[in-house]
């Protein structure tokens, strides 16, 4: 059994290897190497590799309380802050006197915990104390009396932790928060400033006191600190770092990319890329990226360094050199998850779903606990269209690290875009406490809310992160409030606004197009659309919507004009394609549009294939219209239009009644209000015989606005079930609207 699992795990060669190894060190001795290994992944931020390393050790001395400790380490800092919370837990139950693990433990438990978690980490940090600690302890008591809203006795803690240990800068760094939550800035000020005076030969208190000053904004007084820092230590990093910024906030770009040059030689690996992403940030992107060129051929097993490499590419434009360096690498080792990772995200950004759903399958073959690779295939799904496979998989990486905010976004997005708003404030709702107050979680809470009818709540929401800085998503929500609110003049202003930071914004666009429609104010509208466009003429999607405006007021010269313009933007814009190509058929030109639909549809746009099957039908090609109806479903198995149109074909021309019954049964499930798949579920139960059903679902079909077939199917139903009178009537009605009507002569294409 041992062999078995190992052969799974690591490979038959890996296998034996490790076997041999056992065989001959004693457990003691693999949980040391495993330890050291697990240290060393960590210190190199290798978050994965440290974590197997650990529970390696873990395994090979399962008693033993250090492994569990050094595994919380790790997924501590790789975020997973639950997992942590466990790791540490196991940590002191296996030895209660492990200070260490109490202390992290007590940490995440104040921090985090609600009242009677933090009052727990009160008391198992006043036992530590009692113990003999450092002074990690006291600050772990000092917040969880501040959690409890003891401030008084928060800031007496940390005075005896500063009478015990005056050295202890994290100890003068909490104080200095707690008087900040007080608002006592000269009390903050002061207390770091004894920490300079307890620590005269140490840079860091400096460097604290100097980002006190950054956070107050008053950056001579930063400046001064930082170069007080460097006067002890030359090579403090973060005194250089702040420097460096300072210096262009202030414009001083040599002086700032002198001192950028000296980080990047100091020996800490974290600053050697400094200088690189100095260069890149002001704008001299070849120099920056010659230099990330050589950082990443350095050393070719510096994750981070290549990360950087192919974040610049891909910023340059440059893709084909991104997925040269980690195919090259890949080569050397097939088996690098972080390289396939990345490789995908490479190739989700240009547009190759299938080859990055490749790397993912092979990436979670090999690491299946990678939030990330469970997050990117999820992606790759809702690029397809595949909404449950979507939601998994970004449950699954949920699962697997409940604090990765991009996946719980992503999962909330996607259950907004299917309808399922009360789930997706569930969701936010139970995100862990500590991210609850994110602007990026609340802002997607109120769109959830929003969508749920909680308008009020939603305002509630929104309104702190506005008062925090005017974001363009929040003003975006509140333009939103306001307009479902009938606010039309302070919604419109809000898109104004976000429309003023970013002028392509296109739901900003659409929202203001529509304060003026909603009061009939159509011309007004199309003008403000027209002129914001024209400060984008270079976008695609808002070249586009200006066209759609136009088409709406009947104005189809102006539309084509629009969409030409979108496509000279950019000639692969798909929506544009489309609706050029649907004005070319309405205008009898369809030799024109089907070139353009067939290269689409070669590419798997299923609305293309649509549209070619609907001409086909146009065309009496009956046959050709249902296999491209077919088509259509095996690309978009939901596709409502295909499903009930190829479910109208079946009945009425290959008379596949069973067919067409179950394809219009599902078109109706999907869209139990439309007219069209009530109508087409109603005449596959006539041609069944099934009149009873027949009935109440052509009815439903005729309810809104029918057109004259829905009124004709509907009148032979009436007559087939004895309602001669009602039937005769609606006979009338739909055949003087169209005298050619027959039963045989029409499939539904009013729903793309």
């Amino acid at each position: 059994m041992p062999m078995k699992s190992a052969v799974r795990v690591i490979g038959i060669v890996a296998m034996f290897a490790l076997l041999s190894v056992s065989c001959r060190k004693s457990p003691q001795a693999r949980e040391a190497r495993f330890l050291d290994a697990g240290k060393s992944h960590l210190q190199d931020k290798q978050y994965g590799r440290a974590i197997l390393d650990f529970k390696n050790a873990a395994q090979a001395m399962p008693k033993d309380a250090e492994p569990y400790y050094q595994l919380g380490l790790a997924y501590l800092a790789s975020g997973d802050i639950k997992t942590a919370y466990a790791a540490f837990h196991k940590a002191t139950d296996l030895n209660p006197k492990h200070t260490a693990a109490q202390v992290k433990l007590t940490e995440i438990m104040a921090a985090l915990g609600d009242k009677s978690a933090v009052q727990e980490a009160a008391k198992r940090a006043s036992e530590v104390i009692a113990n003999g600690a450092d002074a990690e302890a006291f600050d772990a008591l000092a917040l969880a009396q501040y959690r409890l809203g003891n401030r008084e006795d928060a800031e007496k803690v940390l005075d005896q932790a500063l009478d015990k240990f005056p050295t202890s800068l994290s100890s003068s760094v909490e104080l200095a928060k707690v008087r900040l939550a007080r608002n006592d800035l000269k009390g903050a000020e002061q207390a770091l400033q004894q920490a300079v005076s307890n620590d005269p030969k140490s840079a860091h208190p400096h460097v604290a006191l100097g980002a006190l000053y950054v956070a107050e904004r008053q950056l001579p007084q930063a400046e001064q600190q930082f170069r007080a820092a460097l006067n002890i230590d030359p090579k403090s990093g973060q005194s250089l770092l702040n420097l460096g910024a300072i210096e262009i906030h202030d414009g001083h770009l040599d002086d700032a990319d002198r001192i950028f040059r000296k980080l990047s030689a100091l020996p800490d690996k974290q600053y050697k890329p400094a200088h690189a992403i100095f260069l890149f940030r002001t704008g001299k992107r070849d120099a920056a990226i010659a230099e990330f060129e050589k950082l990443a051929a350095t050393d070719p097993s510096d994750r981070q360094a290549e990360a950087r490499l192919v974040a610049a590419y891909m910023s340059a434009n440059r893709p084909a050199d991104a997925e040269r360096v980690l195919s090259a690498g890949l080569k050397k080792n097939p088996k690098d998850v972080d390289a396939l990772l990345l490789r995908s995200r490479v190739y989700l950004a240009t547009g190759k779903p299938d080859a990055a759903k490749a790397d993912l399958t092979t990436a979670v073959g090999y690491r299946n606990e990678s939030p990330e690779a469970h997050y990117l295939l999820a992606r790759v799904y809702g690029i397809k269209g595949n909404l449950a496979e979507e939601q998994q998989e970004f449950g699954e990486a949920l699962r697997l690290n409940a604090a990765y905010v991009p996946a719980r976004l992503a999962l909330a997005q996607s259950l907004l875009r299917s309808n399922q708003a009360q789930s997706a404030v569930n969701l936010l709702n139970d995100c862990p406490k500590q991210q609850q107050h994110l602007p990026a979680i609340v802002t997607e809470r109120a769109w959830a809310l929003l969508a749920s009818g909680e308008t009020a709540e939603a305002r509630v929401a929104i309104d702190p992160v506005l008062a925090a800085g005017r974001s363009l998503e929040a003003l975006l929500v509140d333009a939103t409030i306001r307009f479902v609110s009938k606010d039309y003049s302070g919604a419109r202003n809000s898109a104004e606004e976000v429309l003023k930071a970013k002028p392509d914004e296109l739901r900003a666009l659409s929202l203001l197009y529509r304060t003026y429609a909603v009061g009939k104010q159509i011309p007004a509208g199309v003008q403000a659309v027209r002129s914001w466009a024209a400060k984008s003429p270079k976008s695609a999607p808002v070249q586009h919507l200006l066209g759609e405006v136009l088409l709406s007021t009947n104005d189809r010269a102006a539309a084509h004009d629009a969409f030409a313009a979108a496509i000279a933007a950019d000639p692969n814009f798909r929506p544009s394609l489309l609706m050029l190509a649907q004005l070319d058929i309405q205008d009898g030109k369809a030799d024109k549009a089907r070139p353009v639909l067939q290269r689409l549809a070669a590419g798997g746009d299923s609305s293309a294939e649509l549209i070619l099957g609907d001409l086909e039908f146009r065309n009496g090609n009956m046959d050709a219209a249902i296999a491209g109806y077919r088509k259509v479903l095996d690309k978009d198995p939901n596709n409502i239009a295909a499903l009930n149109n190829l479910a109208f074909l079946l009945i009425d021309h290959s008379h596949d009644v069973d067919a067409g019954l179950k394809l219009a049964q599902r078109a109706q499930q999907l869209a139990p209000e439309n007219n069209s798949t009530n109508d087409t579920l109603g005449w596959a139960y006539f041609k069944k015989g099934d009149y009873t059903n027949a009935l109440t679902y052509l009815a439903r079909g005729a309810d809104k606005n029918p057109t004259p077939v829905e009124k004709y199917h509907l009148a032979i139903a009436y007559i087939k079930t004895g309602n001669s009178t009602k039937g005769q009537q609606l006979l009338q009605a739909a055949l003087k609207a169209d005298p050619t009507l027959s039963d045989n002569d029409r499939v539904s294409t009013d729903l793309r």
